[in-house]
């Protein structure tokens, strides 16, 4: 071990845990775990924005690199929730924990809906396959040859976006970034 290639802090206000983490073959990596915060950092495409219980289940999504938070959100129902276990299959993100809370989210047809002990097991499934389209250069026109260093870009709004990656070359093949 040299040198860190990443790191970085996810969190709010009370108690964060990670139990879970698995690595997607581009790098992007997925968290699973619980919190007590109630202001954990949770994306705009969140399944559940709020913290329902005492302590909730939650689910990470990260870029390779740990810079920017593709997906965030909290599961879980009033009392006590934790992701222990996270799996990606396909475009599919299958994740399982433990649950005290006796309304703990469940989709119609599931094999059992109620709760039968003090802790149950929970398996869910959240799909990533909606592919976002790419946001289309508004300002300057694309291909723009001597523009000014201190040039503002602009760009229609993707929905579902979360971030964008701007990358600039001086090449149209995008050899010389």
């Amino acid at each position: 071990l040299s040198s860190l290639l990443a790191s970085t802090l996810m969190g709010g206000s009370g108690d964060d845990y990670a139990r879970a983490i698995t690595v997607r073959s581009n790098g992007e990596v997925v968290i699973g775990g619980s919190s007590t915060s109630t202001d954990y950092p949770i994306s705009e495409n969140a399944i559940y924005k709020t913290n329902k219980g005492s302590e909730d289940g939650i689910i990470s999504f990260l870029s390779s690199d740990l810079s920017a938070r593709y997906f965030s959100s909290f599961i879980g129902g009033a009392d006590i929730d934790a992701v222990q276990h996270v799996l990606f299959s396909g475009d599919n993100l299958y994740f399982a924990g433990n649950t005290t809370s006796t309304d703990f989210p469940t989709t119609s047809g599931a094999y059992d809906v109620t709760s039968n002990g003090l802790y149950d097991v929970f398996l869910s499934c959240i799909s990533f396959s909606s592919t976002l389209s790419a946001p289309e250069l508004v300002a300057p026109n694309n291909g723009i040859r001597g523009a000014n260093k201190d040039q503002t870009f602009e760009w229609n709004a993707v929905t579902g976006a979360s971030g964008y990656r701007l990358q600039i070359a001086t090449d149209s093949n995008f050899l010389q970034l």
